[in-house]
C-alpha cells in the first residue's frame, strides 16, 4: 500500500483548486477526504473533478454566507401597515421581514412573515386603510429559510419551486441572520464568472489527465 497517504479534510474542500494542486503536487489520482474525526467520508478523483467543472455544478460550491445581506429591515408583527409602508419608503427597500423575539432574548429575532411592496399595492387597491391593520394580518407566511451553510443551488431550487424572490437566512435557534434575494443570487451567479471559473478548472483537470497518461 502507498504510505504516507495524502488526504484533505472535508472542511477545506470549499476550495477546489486546493484539491487540484494537491493531486498535481503529489502526482496522485485519488485524494481521500476526511471528517473532523479523521474518518474517511469520500474521495476526490480526476473524474469527480471533471464532473464538477461543469458551470451548473459550480452553483453547488458557493454558499449563502457569501452573498447574503446581513442588514435586514424588520418590523414587529403588531406594527401598523402604514408604519411598514413608511419603513419601506424611508429605507428604500421592497420588503420588510416581520419578526418576533425569541424567548427573553431581546437581541434574537425569529422571522415569522414578510410584507412586500406588492402586498401594499394590493392592500391599497382594495381601498383599505393602512392604519387600521397590523402587519400580522397581511404578512405572507410561512416564510421560507435557508442556513448560511446552504449552497446557492439550494437557494435556486427553493425560489424556483416556491415562485418566490427572497429567502431569509436563519441560525441554529431560528434567529434571523440575513436575507438572500433573487438579485443577489443572479449577481453571484454571473454567467461570465461561472464560465471562466469552469474553464480554468477544466484546464487544470485536463493537465492532470495528461500527466497521469504519461506515467
Amino acid at each position: 500500500m502507498a504510505h504516507p497517504l495524502v488526504t484533505l479534510h472535508e472542511s477545506a474542500l470549499t476550495d477546489l483548486f486546493l484539491a487540484v494542486n494537491l493531486i498535481q503536487q503529489f502526482r496522485i489520482r485519488h485524494l481521500p477526504i476526511l471528517d473532523e474525526q479523521d474518518c474517511l467520508v469520500g474521495m476526490v478523483t480526476h473524474e469527480s473533478l471533471r464532473q464538477v467543472s461543469r458551470p451548473i455544478d459550480l452553483m453547488r460550491l458557493r454558499l449563502v454566507s457569501e452573498v447574503m445581506t446581513g442588514d435586514v429591515v424588520c418590523a414587529a408583527s403588531d406594527r401598523s401597515m402604514l408604519a411598514v409602508a413608511q419603513l419601506m419608503a424611508t429605507q428604500n427597500v421592497s420588503s420588510v421581514i416581520i419578526v418576533e423575539a425569541i424567548g427573553n432574548e431581546t437581541s434574537l429575532r425569529r422571522p415569522v412573515g414578510i410584507v412586500t411592496e406588492r402586498d401594499i399595492v394590493q392592500f391599497q387597491a382594495l381601498g383599505l386603510n393602512l392604519t387600521n391593520y397590523q402587519a400580522s394580518t397581511v404578512m405572507s407566511t410561512p416564510i421560507f429559510a435557508v442556513t448560511k451553510e446552504d449552497t446557492l443551488w439550494t437557494v435556486h431550487q427553493i425560489m424556483d419551486q416556491r415562485l418566490i424572490r427572497r429567502l431569509v437566512v436563519t441560525g441554529e435557534l431560528g434567529e434571523l441572520l440575513g436575507i438572500v434575494t433573487q438579485t443577489s443570487l443572479l449577481n453571484a451567479l454571473n454567467p461570465t464568472e461561472i464560465y471562466n471559473f469552469a474553464k480554468i478548472l477544466e484546464g487544470k483537470v485536463l493537465q492532470l489527465d495528461l500527466v497521469g497518461s504519461g506515467e
